[in-house]
């Protein structure tokens, strides 16, 4: 999830539409060594937890209760990731092209 998160604050994702490797034979073995990190492939759960985030940061009131241990534990990595990008925890990739 940590390489998914640089990756998208790195952006723009790339995709796997304009990979060159898309038209070879061998396209599924590629794609599926492929270690790029792509848009069609962030997880849902990745991506759960930024819209989690955004609502934190927007101010959306979560109580303890709303989510389980594991999940404030997933929202604490994810803050440590984005806080050793370059700018720390105020990075934002809209500011960082």
């Amino acid at each position: 999830m940590t390489r998914e998160i640089q990756a998208i604050f790195f952006g723009p994702l790339p995709s796997c539409q304009v990979c060159p490797e898309r038209l070879s034979r061998y396209r599924q073995w590629i794609c599926a060594h492929c270690g790029e990190v792509t848009g069609e492939k962030l997880t849902p759960e990745t991506l759960r937890f930024l819209v989690l985030r955004a609502l934190i940061r927007a101010g959306y009131p979560l109580d303890k209760d709303d989510l389980d241990f594991e999940d404030w534990l997933n929202l604490g990595r994810i803050e440590e990731a984005i806080a050793t990008l370059p700018g720390g925890a105020g990075f934002h990739p809209a500011r960082h092209p």
